[in-house]
């Protein structure tokens, strides 16, 4: 399982990761990434980087997925009136950030919706060019490929997904066919990331020497603080 979500990548695909601090353009001939600059929207960045670097291209499927905080809820629950309100409530929002807007995405397989923000005016940039893109959540879809492997992989032993990716910090794992957990954190700090990462450990009762830790995304600190105590730790 790649973290990039490039697992569904065609001859001709295009996956823009977009997130605070930039956006990462990810082709089958490889990836591109770029960084906010101090001062400049965001969308104009994205908007000066299409047009440069993708404009005379025509990308079929388009996917734009958005690496912000979001929020899950089981299937059964989920109201769509209530997305913007279940997600302030998860973050302690009295509103939303500026020029952002709700998003969700309902997953039967994996019985839950999830709940995120995106950028509107990133979101405008993306569509003028690419009018056929679909908006997807980046946890969203690593827990859709996830949840993917984990259906047709042997039963052997258990796993806790680690993905990092700037700040965020985002645990997920499965049971029998059955997400059992996910969750993310917004530090950037080793020491902190280990704390949550052996917390969820112990709460989800894995074995430090049977069960297996992956850990998606670079983290060199992060890695080697966990070979410390869990036996079986695999960067993918």
């Amino acid at each position: 399982m790649q973290e990039t979500g490039s697992n569904l990548f065609t001859n001709n695909s295009l996956s823009i990761r977009l997130s605070a601090g930039g956006f990462s353009f990810f082709r089958p001939v490889g990836r591109q990434d770029f960084t906010a600059e101090t001062g400049v929207p965001l969308a104009q960045t994205l908007d000066m980087a299409i047009r440069r670097h993708l404009r005379n291209t025509n990308f079929q499927p388009v996917r734009l997925l958005v690496d912000s905080p979001s929020t899950r809820v089981p299937i059964d629950e989920f109201r769509s009136r209530d997305a913007q309100a279940l997600y302030q409530l998860t973050y302690g929002l009295d509103h939303l950030p500026e020029r952002h807007e709700i998003r969700y995405e309902v997953s039967g397989p994996l019985e839950m919706a999830e709940i995120f923000t995106v950028d509107s005016d990133a979101l405008s940039v993306v569509q003028s060019h690419f009018p056929q893109a679909t908006v997807r959540s980046f946890y969203g879809q690593l827990l859709t490929e996830a949840f993917t492997t984990e259906c047709h992989r042997p039963a052997d032993c258990q796993r806790l997904y680690v993905s990092v990716a700037g700040s965020l910090l985002f645990l997920f794992a499965f049971k029998e066919g059955k997400l059992i957990f996910a969750n993310n954190y917004d530090t950037d700090v080793t020491e902190n990331r280990l704390y949550f990462v052996l917390s969820v450990w112990k709460m989800l009762a894995l074995d430090q020497h049977a069960d297996q830790c992956l850990l998606c995304g670079e983290d060199h600190d992060l890695e080697q603080a966990l070979r410390k105590f869990l036996v079986k730790v695999t960067c993918v």
